[in-house]
């Protein structure tokens, strides 16, 4: 057989066994859900109370989004949020006396331990939260809700031995905020940054007709607060 007729059919074995290899399809990049969002982070608080001083607070978020199908142009969320708030206070005067106690007297200042004191906030939030600017990396949000306080104060003075005095108390506040939130389309991390606007509590200041605050003139006064809060977490 002439060498040209093997060349020829030896190229046309190795054209056809070329053409029969699949070709590799170039993997795809998973794209990850952005329908659930936990998040955990904490922020700070500025505000100006009497009795209860501004501070950081750590937060716990879910949100889902909602009506997908029916509002795509500006995506809608639904978010449930965890925030706690504590203020401890050590000092030389009255404690929340006995309203039958008619002389109380001030936990002295040479080296007694004083009056302790505590005032604690767990806060749940329920907010609606509107995409109004979105990338596929980035969203600019805003919405509001409501805060449901969970209060609770103690005034110990040590000194007197007269009994804990505790109150607790439920409030309900507003709450607005607007922030920035980024995110990867096939990587399941996410981040956010935000301003609210909300309350926050503590004892009151006034006392009425004595001097001093007692079980019965106590109560928890709120005051206008502003929040900066961000955190991190996972999207799916």
């Amino acid at each position: 057989m002439p060498r040209s007729l093997i060349a020829a059919v030896t190229l046309l074995v190795l054209s056809v066994t070329a053409v029969a290899q699949p070709v590799p399809v170039p993997a795809r990049p998973v794209r990850v859900g952005n329908v659930n969002l936990l998040t955990a982070g904490g922020g700070a608080a500025e505000f100006d109370h009497e009795n209860f001083d501004s501070g950081a607070y750590p937060a716990i978020t879910y949100q889902r989004r909602v009506l997908r199908r029916e509002i795509r142009p500006v995506p809608i969320w639904l978010r449930a949020a965890f925030q706690y708030q504590s203020d401890d206070a050590r000092f030389h005067g009255y404690t929340v006396w006995n309203e039958s106690d008619e002389m109380p007297f001030p936990e002295r200042q040479d080296g007694s331990p004083g009056v302790d004191e505590r005032t604690r906030d767990i806060a749940v939030r329920f907010e609606a939260l509107g995409d109004f600017l979105h990338a596929p990396w980035w969203a600019i949000y805003a919405g509001g809700g409501f805060v449901m306080h969970s209060l609770h104060f103690t005034s110990d003075g040590v000194e007197s031995g007269i009994p804990t005095f505790e109150a607790s108390l439920t409030e309900t506040s507003p709450s607005a905020l607007a922030g920035l939130r980024v995110f990867s389309p096939t990587l399941p991390y996410t981040g956010y940054v935000e301003v609210r606007y909300g309350r926050a509590f503590g004892k009151t200041s006034d006392t009425k007709t004595k001097a001093w605050l007692t079980e019965v003139t106590f109560d928890f006064t709120g005051v206008n607060a502003l929040f900066v809060e961000g955190g991190v977490g996972f999207h799916w």
